[in-house]
């Protein structure tokens, strides 16, 4: 139902709801991407309940937006499902052409202090829309990640964009084998 009087129903149903059906009105906010419950979601995400907390994590990641992103970054300490909330964020702030702050938070999560699935979700987030930078964080991801994983996928990624032939193939040597491999494959 996408009338927003449905909206302000779950919304008020915040306040007083518990238990298994709180979980039900939070996923219902969060898949209607009602950016006016932010502020609920914000301090359900600070939640003692971890179900609740990470319930408001997810739903804050479907609203997708920049207000969202903030809120999520805010959240201490970062864990990977704050950081996967933010990769859903991304994409769907991409997904509705806002390709510079997808990319900022794109480019933020390709740390490699951060968990192997994030630093490759946010590589590929990069690739998908293009970003400049897609290039030279792969390479970095690949030369710089102790996982096998990490660095396939980003020797994947650099060796499959076309305007990175020749600095993959500069950076080739120098690589670790599994994104050797990877860019072979990609080349082959």
């Amino acid at each position: 139902n996408a009338d927003a009087s449905a909206s302000a129903a779950l919304r008020n149903a915040l306040k007083s709801t518990t238990g298994s059906c709180l979980l039900g009105v939070i996923n219902s906010i969060g898949n209607r991407g009602d950016a006016l419950a932010l502020s609920q979601l914000a301090v359900l995400a600070r939640s003692k309940d971890a179900i609740v907390s990470e319930a408001a994590i997810n739903a804050i990641g479907k609203v997708g937006n920049a207000e969202g992103v903030g809120i999520l970054r805010s959240l201490k300490p970062q864990t990977e499902l704050t950081q996967n909330a933010q990769l859903k964020s991304a994409a769907k702030i991409a997904a509705e052409g806002n390709g510079k702050l997808s990319r900022a938070i794109f480019e933020s999560l390709c740390v490699n202090s951060n968990p192997v699935p994030i630093r490759t979700g946010a590589l590929a987030g990069l690739n998908a829309i293009s970003a400049p930078s897609t290039l030279s964080i792969a390479l970095k991801l690949a030369a710089e990640a102790s996982e096998p994983t990490v660095q396939r996928t980003a020797g994947r990624i650099a060796a499959s964009l076309p305007a990175g032939t020749k600095a993959t193939l500069a950076a080739f040597p120098t690589l670790p084998p599994a994104a050797q491999i990877a860019m072979l494959n990609a080349y082959c």
